[in-house]
């Protein structure tokens, strides 16, 4: 399965952290993940950009 990958900031710890995003999943993606650092579940939005690329936003949940 395809994926790909970015980097965002934890809103909590400010660690920057590797996220993947599944293309299947469609343009826009909303989904929920803890921090691999300080554990806390930060709201993961995902949204297809005009150049083919994902931008993630990373907010407290």
């Amino acid at each position: 399965m395809y994926r790909e990958s970015g980097q965002v900031q934890c809103p909590y710890c400010w660690e920057m952290i590797w996220m993947d995003v599944d293309p299947s999943g469609g343009d826009v993606q909303n989904f929920i993940e803890d921090c691999e650092v300080c554990c806390k579940p930060i709201q993961y939005i995902a949204r297809l950009n005009d150049e083919g690329e994902y931008d993630i936003e990373a907010r407290t949940s």
